[in-house]
């Protein structure tokens, strides 16, 4: 069983401090709102609330950050910060590319679907991973994991 974190734990705990944090405004702004009657603040406050609530779904519910492979099985695995979780065979898998967000890629399988993956670490670990999974199913297209980009993303080392 070959398993990597693509975020570090620290990260993950900075991420549900800040939408914990940006929910908790929202709701004082409703509260403040409704205490002076400026339904203004309280629509803000609820616009605010609610936005956080849909972004921090998106970032620690529908993205993984912890990824697994099992060669014996042919298995891929991914974990989000709030336990969502699946699994699906290496064959299936026909690409890793960018996602729309920075720091995020995702696996690609043949039957369109895709899973959205953080991938803010190069350590030796997620370095692996990546590797036994290209050795594991050949075809699958990986250069976006290895190229440097303009802005922050170094690229993994080719192996």
């Amino acid at each position: 069983m070959v398993e990597c974190r693509t975020v570090s734990l620290a990260g993950e705990r900075i991420l549900i401090g800040v939408f914990g944090l940006m929910v908790a405004v929202g709701g004082f702004l409703i509260v403040a709102g409704l205490v002076g009657s400026f339904f203004v603040t309280v629509a803000f406050g609820a616009l605010f609330a609610g936005t956080s609530l849909f972004s921090g779904r998106i970032m620690l519910v529908l993205t993984a950050s912890q990824l697994s492979f099992d060669p014996s099985t042919g298995l891929l695995g991914w974990r989000s910060t709030f336990q969502r979780s699946g699994t699906a065979p290496v064959g299936t898998l026909s690409s890793i590319r960018r996602d729309r967000r920075p720091g995020v890629y995702a696996f690609r399988f043949r039957d369109a679907s895709h899973v959205p993956f953080w991938l803010s670490r190069r350590s030796p670990d997620v370095v692996e991973y990546f590797r036994v999974i290209r050795a594991s199913n050949p075809g699958i297209v990986t250069d976006e994991l290895y190229t440097r980009s303009r802005a922050w993303w170094r690229g993994l080392p080719n192996a």
